[in-house]
């Protein structure tokens, strides 16, 4: 059972990143903009 949630937490991580990056370019971009 560990070996599961300690997968499941490395997916959970792989998978956050790409949001955060997403949501990290939209907020430049949208400094960008107002600047």
């Amino acid at each position: 059972s560990a070996i599961q949630s300690s997968a499941t937490r490395l997916v959970m991580l792989l998978e956050t990143p790409q949001n955060q990056i997403v949501r990290i370019l939209s907020a430049f971009e949208e400094k960008n903009r107002q600047d």
